[in-house]
């Protein structure tokens, strides 16, 4: 059997290490990155080692377009030339013998057929899958060593069960979020929305925070929560409220269900003016929900204060989750038009109302999804998607090409 990461000189870095060496990185949108670490000279397919000279011929190809990936390997073999994530960044670690070849591998939220590449992700964060290049090479030799020193032609980057080359694929599981949790406890914390980096500068960014691709939905709540908690408890002569991490793993989730159905037996109950004479065991729910949810209120807090806050919170979760949800339908909240500029895509902007438009119940996932299907089979919906195939069509803002 073949011995699987035989080499101990790929330290896991992250994604963010690795330079962007690919034009138009942007127009992926959202993605999830990791990182394929081989050691060379390489042993692959062929029957020659892959030498130093052959991946750093990879950073000039790189320049010059990503390399296109298929999801579908399994299924399909190399013949399966589908773009569904791109290899757009390398970094070389070591020298002219020996080293490790680090590539950033980005994986967006939408496949090459418009299909979510949601389960993707989850395998690649499970881990047990690797990559295979598909290399167009010729064996020459170079200061006496015969193999593969360059790259002759445009490669590919394929998804496998077990690549050929001896690797290590390292998922960005936990670097980004642990940063992003630092930085939100510390209150280092800013809002461009003008940019789409989750970390700028240093500090946090709320406005890309709240974009977040829809399969890390944890994380976004977790930061979000974290970054609102500083705010309250910074504005706040209150001491010892920061939330732990137990606290973030065990109520984030549950505070907003909590806080809803609380909420509405409120208002059944009695109305802004009544709440003062709610049961004493209703009044406790109440608290105990906005403490979990940590609300940033004092222990002698009106119950109408109480329930105030629980209804805020209650709005604020309902208007992510229908941006969040927005997002997640139209595949992205830009597009590039004609003139490559960015404009808001449309199916998105019909998503959102959709969404906001059920108030509260967006934050019912059963509600969510019936009404998703029902955006699916809008012919408008259709109709929107595919105006927004071809960009030189005059409501993006294009020009038809002229052709001779």
């Amino acid at each position: 059997m073949k011995k699987r990461n035989r080499f101990k000189n790929a330290d896991p870095i992250k994604p963010e290490a690795i330079p962007i060496l690919s034009p138009n990185y942007e127009a992926l949108g959202n993605v999830y990155e990791v990182v394929q670490a081989i050691h060379y000279p390489a042993e692959g397919s062929g029957g020659y080692p892959y030498y130093y000279g052959y991946w750093n011929s990879l950073v000039e190809k790189l320049k010059d377009r990503p390399f296109p990936g298929s999801k579908d390997l399994f299924r399909g073999g190399h013949e399966n030339e589908s773009a569904d994530f791109y290899t757009v960044g390398i970094k070389l670690d070591g020298n002219e013998e020996e080293g490790t070849a680090y590539l950033r591998i980005a994986v967006p939220d939408i496949d090459m057929n418009g299909n979510t590449n949601e389960g993707f992700v989850r395998a690649l964060k499970m881990g047990g899958v690797e990559f295979s290049i598909v290399a167009d090479v010729e064996p020459e030799t170079i200061n006496g060593k015969t193999g593969f020193h360059r790259e002759l032609g445009r490669p590919r980057n394929d998804l496998a069960g077990e690549g050929a080359m001896e690797q290590s694929v390292f998922a960005n599981k936990a670097g980004k979020e642990k940063d992003l949790i630092d930085l939100a406890r510390a209150g280092k914390i800013v809002e461009n929305k003008d940019s789409g980096e989750l970390i700028l500068n240093g500090m946090v960014n709320i406005a890309a925070i709240k974009n977040i691709r829809p399969h890390d939905e944890p994380i976004r709540v977790k930061i979000l929560a974290l970054a609102d908690n500083y705010k309250k408890n910074h504005n706040s002569k209150e001491k010892n409220m920061e939330i732990d991490e137990k606290t973030l793993n065990e109520t984030v989730a549950k505070a907003v269900s909590d806080a809803l159905a609380a909420a509405e037996k409120a208002r059944e109950e009695a109305n802004k003016k009544a709440r003062n004479e709610l049961s004493a065991e209703h009044q406790a729910d109440l608290r105990r929900v906005a403490q979990e949810a940590e609300l940033g209120l004092s222990e002698d807090a009106s119950i109408s204060d109480v329930v105030e806050a629980i209804l805020e919170a209650v709005k604020s979760a309902a208007e992510a989750t229908a941006e969040s949800e927005a997002n997640k339908f139209a595949g992205r909240k830009f597009m590039k038009n004609a003139n490559d500029k960015d404009v808001i895509d449309p199916v998105y902007e019909v998503a959102l109302e959709t969404f906001k438009a059920g108030g509260n119940k967006v934050l019912n996932k059963v509600w969510r999804d019936e009404q998703s299907k029902a955006l699916n089979n809008k012919a408008s919906v259709r109709a929107l998607r595919e105006r927004n195939a071809n960009p030189y069509d005059p409501a993006n803002g294009g020009e038809p090409p002229v052709v001779y």
